[in-house]
């Protein structure tokens, strides 16, 4: 091991690439690339997006913001769909440091639906243009983590463990046990010896420890005031989840909900719909005798960021939203024009949709529902309900070969329904 090691250091000490920075040359709109048209994406209100292509000449890069749909990594650049009036992308790449690009800075106030952007990037470069021993270790080892060859990865940071980023990976990978044993204490002296270097990760790491009393303070000192503190590094950048954990903090113990909302506010603002989310979920599933505020207030508020969220493209705030007009819940009246509304804009939500409809004697509707969800040959109740509309006819021309097919898929689900049903029936 320790050959192959000091291998790969004599190896990478050779290489000839840019140094940590991520630096933004230029950022235009490009009215002539029809690429947001032609390739179109639309967003959560069936708004098209706009499209910044994003020129790197590198891949693992990974963006935040208002992003509809997974990225595309095209020859030399990325493809991310951003939803209207977007300001703002953050850009992570495993050999450097995040960049947060506000739009303003380009003289662009905001996305334009159907608009193609173009942003070129690239690293700049240290003083000889020749990447250190540090810095090519570090790639190295990088990648070896995020392909999961943990001990090797783990022996690497340990070779360059004054360097911050390292020093992060070694707390995580003590905290997790990846490549060597579960070390909790390990783990929060390395990450605090990062933390001090100013790192964000590893100030978020160590503060969700003393947040979630993992650890206790040495010095006796309250959990939640190392906590806050440490979060505090990552609030002087704007990092989306160092801000959330204020707001915790701030609703949780000092109760002081102006402060609260300030944090959220910001942390929605630099992480996107992810976070208004993250806040709808802190409101729904947390006691109002926790929060000091009555369910009607705490509900009124998670609906406000669940919205939010779903204007954003939140898909999981729009299952939770359709569900709860369905039912009638929250407060809201069962309201299935709102159920409709929020469950197109949600996944997986075929069957409930198909209750609906069914409620409403709309039995086409209904089936085309109901077949969508049981084509998918995970939900054995929808297989059994294909089935039964195919054997009445209900919505669909009677066709008593493909209702035996899906009562018979749904039985081999273990579906009591559709066994009961093949028993009763004949085909």
């Amino acid at each position: 091991m320790k050959l192959f090691i000091t291998s790969v250091l004599i190896v990478f000490s050779t290489f000839t690439v840019s140094a940590q920075e991520l630096k933004v040359t230029g950022f235009r709109a490009v009215p002539m690339d029809l690429s947001a048209s032609t390739h179109m994406r639309r967003d959560a209100n069936n708004t098209p997006c706009a499209l910044v292509k994003v020129v790197l000449r590198a891949e693992g890069a990974s963006f935040e913001g208002n992003i509809v749909g997974d990225t595309q990594f095209r020859t030399n650049e990325y493809w991310v769909y951003l939803t209207e009036g977007t300001k703002m992308l953050r850009i992570k790449h495993i050999s450097a440091n995040p960049l947060m690009v506000k739009f303003s800075d380009y003289n662009i106030n905001a996305l334009q639906s159907k608009c193609t952007y173009e942003m070129n990037l690239e690293y700049s470069e240290s003083s000889d243009n020749q990447l250190n021993n540090t810095q090519a270790t570090k790639i190295k080892a990088l990648q070896l983590y995020h392909n999961k060859e943990y001990p090797i990865a783990f022996e690497l940071f340990n070779s360059i463990q004054q360097d911050p980023k390292a020093q992060y990976y070694i707390g995580k990978m003590y905290l997790n046990g990846e490549g060597t044993s579960k070390n909790i204490s390990l783990a929060a002296e390395w990450l605090a010896k990062s933390a001090n270097n100013n790192n964000v990760e590893a100030a978020n790491e160590l503060g969700d420890l003393y947040y979630s009393s993992i650890i206790k303070p040495i010095d006796n000192s309250h959990s939640w005031d190392k906590a806050m503190r440490l979060y505090w590094i990552g609030e002087k950048v704007n990092d989306p989840h160092a801000l959330f954990k204020l707001g915790c903090i701030d609703l949780f113990l000092f109760k002081n909900n102006n402060n609260a909302e300030k944090h959220f506010e910001r942390a929605a603002k630099a992480g996107g719909s992810d976070y208004e989310w993250h806040i709808a979920e802190m409101y729904l599933y947390t006691t109002g005798q926790t929060l000091q505020m009555d369910d009607n207030k705490r509900y009124e508020a998670a609906i406000k960021w669940c919205k939010e969220a779903v204007e954003h493209g939140s898909t999981e705030a729009a299952n939770y939203l359709g569900e709860c007009y369905y039912v009638g819940k929250l407060g809201l009246a069962k309201d299935y024009n709102m159920a409709l509304y929020y469950l197109n804009k949600a996944e997986g939500k075929e069957v409930i949709k198909g209750h609906i409809y069914q409620d409403r004697k709309e039995y086409s509707s209904a089936f085309n529902c109901y077949k969508k969800a049981a084509e998918r040959l995970d939900n054995p109740w929808a297989m059994y309900l294909l089935g039964y509309y195919y054997y009445y006819g209900t919505g669909t021309n009677t066709n008593k070969q493909e209702a035996y097919k899906w009562m018979k898929l749904s039985a081999d689900n273990n579906r009591a329904e559709a066994i009961k049903f093949l028993s009763e029936h004949k085909f």
